[in-house]
């Protein structure tokens, strides 16, 4: 497949504005650095849409320029930069942008900047998931969660982890991985989230563990937990109606 127009989808009779706008939504699918990407099909289309915007600029400036303007020499083209890509679409308000962000910049080593662009396009409200296929989401949501222990943000990571498990409950997709996989998440909770939510949530927490593919001593333990601070806090809310009460005598 040669034809420059076919390449990047679009008819023969599309204006330079056409063109550009279907090189970036191809270049979204398919740069190298996507889990799809492909550095061959890249490469075609980075070549369809030089061609391209070289023959439709010259003939749109030409149509504005009588004097021709746009046969003097130009600047050399400078190298796609896809990450600059991504963050032009990304403020624009492309959603699959602000995934593709949050992907390229967790797997190229820049955690800090992946969790705040995560955090700044809604975080735990952002719905990576919508973006990417099921593995592959998979995949980014626990490198994600990951990082967000080493950054303090527990819960946050808890959350990921857990919906991360519910799928691979659903359909395998971890496998042999998975055993592993659970194992963080509970010695996450046994070591870090205690600290970092308030007495409600911890409930909250250890109700939606026993949700997950834990052995029955573990859960056990977890109900445990929930009935005695669910005592206690019928005992504290107790205390305190007999303290009002008292008020009013």
């Amino acid at each position: 497949m040669t034809d420059p127009y076919e390449i990047l989808g679009v008819s023969p009779d599309a204006n330079f504005a056409e063109v550009k706008k279907a090189f970036r939504e191809q270049a979204k699918r398919h740069h190298p650095d996507t889990p799809q990407g492909s550095d061959e099909r890249m490469r075609l289309l980075l070549l369809a849409y030089k061609n391209l915007a070289k023959t439709l600029s010259g003939m749109e400036s030409r149509l504005r320029d009588k004097k021709y303007e746009w046969l003097r020499p130009t600047r050399p083209a400078q190298p796609f930069d896809f990450r600059a890509f991504l963050l032009e679409e990304a403020e624009a308000g492309d959603g699959e942008a602000r995934a593709r962000l949050v992907l390229f910049e967790l797997f190229h080593f820049r955690a800090e900047s992946a969790i705040a662009f995560w955090h700044k396009y809604g975080g735990l409200d952002f719905p990576l998931r919508d973006y990417f296929e099921r593995g592959d989401w998979m995949d980014l949501a626990y490198t994600l969660a990951e990082e967000l222990i080493k950054a303090d943000f527990v819960y946050e990571a808890f959350v990921l982890l857990v919906e991360v498990l519910k799928a691979e409950a659903e359909e395998p997709y971890f496998r042999h991985f998975a055993e592993d996989a659970r194992q963080f998440l509970k010695e996450l909770v046994r070591q870090k989230l205690r600290a970092a939510v308030d007495e409600e949530n911890w409930v909250l927490c250890l109700e939606k563990m026993l949700t997950l593919n834990y052995p029955l001593y573990d859960k056990a333990r977890w109900r445990v937990a929930i009935r005695r601070l669910q005592a206690r806090r019928q005992a504290a809310d107790a205390q305190t109606s007999i303290k009002t009460a008292a008020n009013f005598l």
